[in-house]
């Protein structure tokens, strides 16, 4: 349990106690105070004297004296021809009955035990008066510190969302930084490991003028994995040297191809060939380095994560040295790629 919930259990807690106990101790005290008040002490009179004698009129004289003394001097009070009323005394056990629990007799005393009585309960409740102010300010404090407490709890779970949340972020980066590390690292396998086919010492033969020069063209597996399914195609064709930007390299349907499985250090030869006859001038065009002979094809394969794989090549044979050499072929600049 957290220090800010211990102090709102405490502070109304103590507002309970104070609340049970405080009425009870103030009824007891009253209680106290009514049966220990002793009755006043009634002032000694001499003797053959009453408190209120009903011969003695309010001067003190009796009234033989009052006789001896001019009218005038009577007190104004005093009217000596009206009937004194002998009622009261049966009045007091009415007025008595107030106070059935009284332990006086007279109802002068019972009024003045019940003021002070009242007096002191008046004392007490001033008393717990400030002691509920000053158990509510302690309770305000414990209360304003729990709402202290408690927001320092909020801002503690705040941060704590907020670390949860960046931890989270961080994990998933850390996911795809771990997925793009694993997917290079298998790319980077299967370039290691996968078939690459490549054109391995290509020539032609029956390059002279009146004959049909056909092409034969090598292919090797240098990779480490063997390539499955693969399909290679050639074509030739006669065009300029250096070839112009819209030469066109036709594709036609009756190319030879072959469908091999090469290991890896694995060749396999495809040839093919021209479809007429080289004439004379184009015979010296080539020996001249005017025109050339091209021979380009593609192979397409399967590698061992069934991957499909494709090799293109071009392949171009002119000047003299190189037709007189046997017809060597030369890489051109575009058209040679591995897919």
């Amino acid at each position: 349990m957290s220090v800010g919930n211990r102090l709102h259990r405490l502070a109304v807690r103590g507002c309970l106690i104070a609340a049970v106990i405080l009425p009870s101790s103030l009824h007891a005290q009253t209680l106290d105070t009514t049966e220990g008040q002793q009755p006043p002490i009634e002032e000694a009179k001499p003797d053959g004297q009453t408190a209120t004698p009903e011969h003695q009129n309010q001067s003190g004289d009796t009234p033989e004296d009052a006789k001896e003394r001019d009218p005038v001097d009577w007190p104004i009070s005093r009217e000596p021809d009206k009937p004194v009323d002998t009622s009261a005394g049966d009045k007091e056990p009415e007025e008595r009955n107030r106070y059935p629990d009284c332990p006086y007799e007279k109802v002068e005393e019972c009024d003045l035990l019940a003021q002070q009585s009242m007096a002191k309960s008046t004392n007490y409740m001033d008393k717990a008066a400030w002691i509920g102010v000053l158990l509510s300010a302690i309770a305000v404090g414990l209360i304003w510190k729990t709402m202290k407490y408690t927001a320092a709890a909020a801002d503690y779970a705040k941060d704590a969302v907020k670390a949860a949340r960046d931890a989270v972020d961080e994990a998933e980066r850390a996911t795809r930084v771990a997925k793009d590390s694993l997917s290079e690292t298998r790319n980077t396998a299967e370039r290691q490991l996968r078939p690459y086919i490549v054109t391995h010492e290509p020539h032609i033969d029956d390059l002279r003028p009146g004959q049909i020069p056909n092409v034969k063209v090598t292919f090797k597996n240098t990779g480490q994995t063997p390539a499955v399914n693969a399909k290679g195609s050639v074509w030739m064709t006669l065009g300029y040297f250096p070839p112009v930007s819209d030469f066109d390299f036709p594709i036609t349907k009756d190319a030879a191809y072959s469908t091999f499985v090469l290991a890896p250090n694995g060749t396999i030869t495809v040839g093919g060939r021209l479809k007429y006859a080289l004439k004379k001038d184009q015979f010296e065009a080539i020996c001249a380095g005017k025109m050339a002979v091209y021979a380009y094809g593609t192979v397409t394969y399967d590698d061992a994560f069934q991957k499909g794989r494709e090799t293109g090549f071009r392949l171009f044979c002119t000047s003299a040295d190189n037709v007189a050499a046997g017809g060597v072929f030369s890489l051109s600049n575009d058209g040679n790629y591995i897919k």
